[in-house]
């Protein structure tokens, strides 16, 4: 089952000025596990880095996403947004993408419209917070996530699918 990660990494890498800097950059990563989230991060930054013994994950976490709302900006924010339905609320975090504070609470309000505008579920938009995160990746393409029925082995000390 793929699940949501937040995963904090360090490396260094040359800035605009042409000098060494470390840069500590945040993801959220789907992936099957934190082993997994690891191996493609380090995989990911290894392209950006200066070298990739200077690659550290310093964390790893599960989160609890459950829509997310991209565009071509390059902030993310992260909201609570509570629907409501005859007596029973539902509380939800959702991932924006958007310029500002306000295009992305604009741009939830969009997307909750079009999800909820024909339905009886009320819908209010609890917070909307600027976040770290860099970008929403997925670890492996959708057709090659393994399944309870696939062999899996490891290279480079990272878990591959043989299909």
């Amino acid at each position: 089952m793929v699940e949501l990660f937040e995963t904090k990494v360090r490396y260094e890498a040359i800035n605009e000025n042409g000098a060494n800097q470390k840069i500590i950059d945040t993801y959220v990563i789907d992936a099957i596990n934190f082993s997994d989230v690891e191996c493609f991060i380090s995989r990911y930054i290894g392209e950006k880095a200066l070298d990739k013994e200077s690659i550290s994950v310093r964390s790893i976490r599960r989160i609890k996403i459950s829509l997310f709302v991209r565009s071509e900006f390059d902030l993310w924010f992260k909201s609570k947004i509570r629907l409501q339905h005859e007596n029973k609320i539902y509380n939800y975090n959702v991932l924006v993408q958007a310029k500002d504070l306000s295009n992305a609470y604009d741009q939830l309000e969009k997307a909750l419209d079009n999800e909820y505008s024909e339905t009886d579920f009320d819908y209010s938009i609890v917070s909307v917070q600027k976040t770290t995160i860099v970008d929403a990746l997925h670890s492996t393409p959708e057709e090659q996530r393994p399944t309870l029925f696939d062999k899996v082995e490891v290279k480079d000390n990272c878990m591959m699918v043989v299909k």
